[in-house]
């Protein structure tokens, strides 16, 4: 999507993607970074034993006491998943891109979606 706005866009093109990128970039990081945190310190990817797990995770982690990592987790996965889901004020990436696209990028947008 970066690509086709940047590059077929309206006026103001180069904003809107930037914008675009940067939004995504920053959500899927998030994400990415609480999952990575949690597997960690669970030893594991497997989701249902998160699920279980991870309520009673108890002690410190490199000082940091758990309900603080636990708390931390839970805001970066929220944050994140407001910025994928059109939540405001975590969305307003949409507008600028939005009217910016040509026609044709906008058909290959939604048949990519």
């Amino acid at each position: 999507m970066y690509f086709l706005i940047n590059q077929w866009g309206g006026p103001n093109r180069r904003y809107a993607s930037l914008k675009f990128f940067l939004y995504t970039m920053g959500g899927s990081l998030g994400m990415l970074l609480s999952a990575q945190v949690i597997s960690f310190l669970l030893g594991t990817w497997d989701i249902t034993r998160w699920a279980t797990e991870w309520p009673a995770f108890t002690g410190t982690v490199f000082g940091i006491p758990a309900t603080t990592v636990r708390m931390f987790t839970f805001w970066a996965f929220l944050i994140a998943f407001a910025i994928k889901v059109p939540v405001w004020p975590f969305h307003t990436w949409l507008p600028t891109r939005t009217p910016r696209r040509p026609r044709r990028v906008q058909c290959c947008w939604r048949a990519c979606c």
